[in-house]
């Protein structure tokens, strides 16, 4: 049914969190590491004007500390020149989790909105 297919590396960065972004992007850099095929294009709005840009499916996963992850979301990422970032994180992704800062253990927690209850 499957034929065989070679799987693309996984990769470790680093993202930024924007609550401001719809859609997470992505840096050239990363897509092309992991030989990314574009899906589709989508027009990009933002301060300085709007561009094209190639779209890409793409699984991820926040990593913890101790190699903790959550599961893995799947999810269409935009493809930037010149991100700065390995990734920007958007509202597609953020939407999924609920967050919660302990400001004096200096932890951030997260879970699925789905997993979330009242008690946690």
């Amino acid at each position: 049914m499957f034929e065989d297919q070679t799987l693309p590396p996984r990769v470790r960065g680093r993202g930024l969190v924007d609550t401001g972004t719809t859609m997470s992007l992505i840096s050239e850099a990363i897509a092309d590491v992991l030989s990314l095929g574009i899906i589709h294009s989508v027009e990009l709005r933002t301060a300085l004007g709007s561009t094209m840009a190639p779209c890409h499916a793409i699984e991820f996963q926040f990593a913890g500390p101790e190699g903790t992850q959550t599961q893995p979301i799947a999810l269409v990422a935009a493809r930037v020149p010149d991100l700065g970032e390995d990734m920007v994180i958007g509202l597609d992704v953020l939407r999924q989790f609920r967050f919660e800062w302990d400001g004096p253990q200096e932890a951030l927690r997260l879970w699925p909105t789905s997993d979330r209850t009242d008690d946690h």
